[in-house]
């Protein structure tokens, strides 16, 4: 919801003591402040806290409170744009962002049109797992190619099993001697009672039956010997095995078929005969288990998409085709294979609508990709920025990016090692976008920005700010993210609060003060971004403030002004009385020379149409004195009029070489002259811009040196 605020609220980290701020959800927020106010702190400690991380590096030099961190809601998931991004996610060696497919191509349309086709994938089995007579007609033939095993040279193994098959006298073949043990080759239980007799004749040494205790009779021998040298226990199972092999499958043969496949077992005895016909039954045998078990392991295959186009060409191999079989060919037979065949041809339609579905998830993944790179190409020339991007799509969930280098010709190099081609400008600014495609892509509740365009000139400020916020268009941004941007730098504020760009919406911006540690902020309106002549008009005309500032705010504001004869001499006027001058002067050829009469009175009358009480003599009589400003600086509330009123202490006492720091010099001389000032600006009558640490040094100067 867009209203929804996050209020945060951190202690005891780096320089910050507390801070309260708010995060406004699917808002851009922010943070405008000095450097040294605590933005970098606050930002580390919201992406630590968001990603479980020990605040423990924060920790307050000096300080024995540990760092801590707390929100009203919780925060889910934080991403945040530094240092780490740039040297982990983007620009190794030749691969200008890693996992970039996840970046820029998986999105929702993807993710649909990825969803329809594996549904399609899964959906594409014949079933034939369900059908209990194929199930079973399988494992008899997967049994029966594991007894009856082909030589490389396709003759049949003469192992055990076989011999059994071939054999002159086996249970169907009894020797005339052994006739009357017939109703028990006959019986279910053969193989045990053989295996039972072979074992008794180890009790007849008596010359008695171990039964019955009658002698033997005269045939005995004969018989025991028939009997021992042609059943034993293991080739009556062969046989019998495959008996009930052949009597499961009697069905599926011809009836001439089954009449011959009998005879070769009961009558036929001529080995040769018996191989040739085993040969062309085992044969079928084979060939049918071959093609049901690649359809079996068809239905359990989980099929890729990158195999589609293979796919017709698989199923048309799984046919059976009924015309190679022999034996195995009965109407029962054709009936079931015109089944699974139908099946296999069912499945060809449905493998084409797949084809169809795959075409469409590549259109789809190259229009993104193209829609990615157009975008980011078109990003990096409008910030002037000589190279392109390449998504190389690799398959239907993985590319590659690289860069390359357009010369004034257009033609193009393939980048390597990226980081050392790059400016470090180019490289920030390509990486800010990069990272706006990545974060976009993890669907993070907080996204950070510390500090993202304060370095760069003012054309890639804003060309990266709108490539990141923009509003319209069929590109990713960030609109509408909840974003927390920390920044010293007034361009953005001007840009979104003032002057509604990019977006116009969607906005709220906040001023940060660091007051010992404890640091505070306040929200920006439209009203609180003023022109910088505005501002200056508004301060001089304001009777609440020291006439001393609303002097140097009327010399500031002459100078943006379109000249004039009467404003030349106010300004000399102006610049006389913050000089302490007895009497106005102006400078002609870099040499000061009395002002006219004339010239006073009319510089004199212009400033009075913004302050009527001015009178130059009671300026340098009663305010710029150095006990006067001493007094108007310690009682001054707002920090920027006290640097003001400071600068003037210093030229005055001609303190300012005793101030050995630079930094402090620069900061007052940048704060004091308008060529260094925004064209728009932050009322300063409201808004503390000058930086706690820098009024501090003031204060101490003034104490040590007048109080």
């Amino acid at each position: 919801m867009e209203n929804e605020v996050n209020e945060i609220t951190i202690n005891n980290c780096n320089n910050v003591s507390a801070a309260k701020i708010k995060v406004h959800r699917n808002c851009l927020n922010i943070k405008f402040a000095p450097n040294g106010t605590g933005k970098s702190t606050i930002a580390k400690a919201t992406y630590f806290a968001g990603n479980e991380k020990s605040l423990s590096e924060l920790h307050s030099y000096g300080s024995k409170e540990n760092p801590s961190f707390s929100s009203d809601k919780p925060l889910g998931k934080v991403l945040i744009f530094d240092e780490d991004f740039v040297n982990t996610f983007v620009f190794i060696e030749n691969e200008v962002i890693g996992k970039s497919f996840e970046i820029f191509i998986k999105t929702p349309s993807y993710d649909e049109r990825l969803q329809i086709v594996n549904n399609r994938l899964r959906d594409l089995k014949i079933d034939i797992g369900k059908d209990d007579e194929l199930v079973s007609l399988l494992s008899t033939f997967t049994d029966l190619t594991t007894k009856i095993q082909f030589n490389n040279d396709r003759t049949i193994k003469n192992n055990p099993f076989f011999k059994s098959l071939i054999s002159k006298q086996h249970l169907r073949k009894i020797p005339q001697n052994l006739q009357k043990f017939k109703p028990f080759f006959e019986t279910t239980y053969t193989v045990e009672w053989v295996d039972w007799k072979n074992k008794g004749f180890e009790f007849d040494e008596s010359g008695k039956c171990p039964f019955c205790t009658e002698k033997f009779v005269p045939d005995y021998q004969k018989e025991k010997e028939t009997f021992t040298s042609t059943y034993s226990k293991a080739s009556v199972k062969n046989l019998k095995d495959f008996l009930d092999y052949f009597k499961t499958l009697e069905e599926y043969l011809t009836v001439d078929k089954n009449q011959l496949l009998n005879d070769c077992i009961t009558s036929i005895t001529d080995e040769h005969q018996i191989r040739i016909i085993i040969t062309q039954f085992m044969l079928d045998i084979e060939y049918l288990k071959s093609q049901l078990s690649e359809i079996v392991n068809f239905d359990s295959y989980r099929i890729e998409s990158e195999e589609i186009s293979k796919l017709g060409n698989k199923l048309i191999e799984m046919k059976i085709n009924p015309k190679v079989l022999n034996m195995i060919c009965s109407k029962k037979t054709l009936d079931i294979i015109g089944r699974v065949n139908a099946k296999i041809d069912s499945l060809l339609k449905e493998a084409n609508e797949v084809k169809k579905e795959i075409g469409a998830l590549k259109g789809v993944i190259q229009a993104l990709a193209n829609s990615a790179k157009k975008d980011i190409n078109g990003f990096l020339e409008s910030a002037g920025i000589n190279y392109e991007l390449v998504i190389e799509v690799i398959s239907e969930n993985d590319s590659r990016t690289i860069l390359k280098y357009k010369d004034r010709q257009r033609n193009n190099f393939e980048v390597e090692k990226i980081k050392k081609h790059l400016s470090w400008g180019e490289r920030n600014a390509f990486a800010l976008v990069l990272f706006m495609h990545y974060s976009i892509s993890q669907n993070p509740n907080l996204i950070i920005l510390d500090d993202p365009i304060s370095s760069f000139d003012s054309d890639k400020k804003y060309a990266i700010i709108n490539r990141l916020f923009k509003k319209h268009g069929t590109g990713r941004s960030f609109y509408r993210q909840t974003v927390l941007m920390m920044t010293h730098d007034l361009e953005p504020v001007i840009d979104f609060v003032v002057n509604n760009q990019p977006t116009g919406a969607s906005v709220c911006a906040y001023h940060l003060q660091n007051k010992d540690g404890i640091v505070t902020e306040n929200v920006i309106t439209h009203d609180d971004v003023m022109s910088q002549i505005h501002l200056l008009a508004s301060t001089v005309t304001d009777e609440k403030i020291n006439k001393i500032l609303r002097i140097i705010a009327l010399r500031k504001y002459i100078e943006l002004t379109e000249p004039g004869e009467d404003k030349s001499h106010a300004y000399n006027i102006c610049s006389c009385v913050l000089h302490s001058k007895k009497t106005p002067d102006k400078k002609v050829n870099q040499e000061c020379i009395p002002m006219k009469d004339e010239e006073i009175a009319l510089g004199t009358g212009y400033i009075k149409k913004w302050i009527p009480d001015f009178s130059y003599e009671s300026m340098i009589k009663n305010s710029m004195t150095i006990e006067c400003l001493v007094k108007s600086y310690t009682s001054e509330t707002s920090n920027y009029f006290r640097l003001q009123i400071f600068r003037i202490i210093l030229n005055l006492d001609d303190n300012r070489a005793k101030i050995m720091d630079d930094n402090l010099l620069n900061h007052i001389d940048q704060t004091y002259h308008v060529e260094n000032d925004y064209v728009y600006n932050l009322d300063f009558r409201k808004f503390e811009m000058v930086p706690e640490f820098i009024i501090k040094k003031c204060d101490e100067f003034v104490a040590n040196h007048y109080e």
